[in-house]
């Protein structure tokens, strides 16, 4: 699989291909390459347990949803907002 980041403004494009580690991409290394990169990126996290008097971080359970993803293009300034992960 992969993955292109097309800006409709300038034209710059780039793919985000697994390289050597199984199916993963190594996004920022590709963007980057290509004159774009992520600006912002939005995580949600709730701590549950004793999250009072934390001697150690497994006395919590914490989880985390990944909610935005922000990608500029360095070339125009245009950028995309991806929203609405699965869960």
């Amino acid at each position: 699989m992969k993955v292109q980041v097309i800006c409709e403004r300038c034209g710059s494009i780039t793919e985000l291909l697994s390289m050597d580690n199984g199916n993963h991409a190594y996004v920022n290394r590709e963007l980057i390459e290509k004159d774009m990169y992520v600006s912002e990126v939005a995580i949600e996290a709730e701590a549950s347990g004793n999250v009072e008097n934390l001697d150690d971080i497994s006395d919590a359970d914490v989880t985390a949803t990944l909610q935005e993803v922000r990608i500029d293009c360095k070339a125009c300034g245009d950028y995309i907002v991806l929203t609405e992960f699965g869960q």
